[in-house]
């Protein structure tokens, strides 16, 4: 879990911030994919893909410190992301398919869901301290 300590909270934040910007990126070429008439699935990936690079190197030099065994939690880091894109792909069908929701919208209302799953995901395997 996210404990209130100050550290837990400061790496919350800094991961937020960082991933925030992977995000941005992951939206910014999703968004762009949706108007060249790419379907929203394929988007999803291609947008999760940029988001998730980004992300990594950002939050692997900013928020964990890391700078030893980076092809490995690279590697987790993308495991875990291909479970926040499983869940991400599935909250989407529902919410376009079923909901009848735009598919930008729809993306943006899984983000947080997303976020705090990663983030515990990432703190406890990707770049959990011995």
């Amino acid at each position: 879990m996210i404990s209130p300590s100050g550290n837990d909270a400061k790496k919350f934040l800094l991961y937020c911030i960082c991933g925030g910007l992977g995000v941005s990126s992951d939206l910014l070429t999703y968004n762009e994919l949706l108007k060249l008439g790419i379907n929203y699935q394929i988007a999803n990936v291609a947008g999760y893909l940029m988001g998730t690079g980004i992300s990594f190197i950002l939050n692997a030099l900013i928020t964990f410190k890391v700078r030893s065994d980076l092809i490995k939690k690279c590697c987790l880091f993308f495991l875990v992301a291909a479970v926040g894109y499983l869940m991400s792909a599935i909250m989407l069908s529902i919410f376009v398919e079923l909901v009848e929701m735009s598919a930008l919208i729809a993306k943006i209302t899984t983000l947080p869901i997303i976020l705090v799953i990663q983030f515990l995901l990432n703190k406890h395997i990707t770049f959990k301290v011995n």
